[in-house]
């Protein structure tokens, strides 16, 4: 049987190398954000954004099919309306 491998067998190069030679010389200092391209004042134009669609609906007490009016838990967004598995065009 063959002995288990560690997992300094599988480090390619010189094991005296520093694996952080090419980080920066003052860890966790950020970048002047003002320094950077593409200044902003903060603000988010969200005109440009669509308003998320819901696409299922869990009703614990049950709700009605908009389809066939029966009362159940999981609805799915078809054409508009909210309805049961058995409604919902897969």
């Amino acid at each position: 049987m063959s002995r288990d491998s560690s997992l300094g067998d599988f480090v390619g190069g010189d094991a005296s190398e520093s694996p952080t030679a090419e980080a920066d010389e003052e860890p966790g200092r950020a970048e002047d954000p003002k320094s950077q391209e593409g200044e902003s004042d903060g603000t988010v134009e969200t005109d440009t954004v669509d308003p998320a669609t819901p696409t299922y609906r869990f009703d614990p007490d049950g709700a009605a099919c908009d389809e066939c009016g029966e009362s159940v838990e999981k609805r799915w967004h078809d054409d508009g309306q909210f309805v049961c598995a058995d409604c919902k065009d897969w």
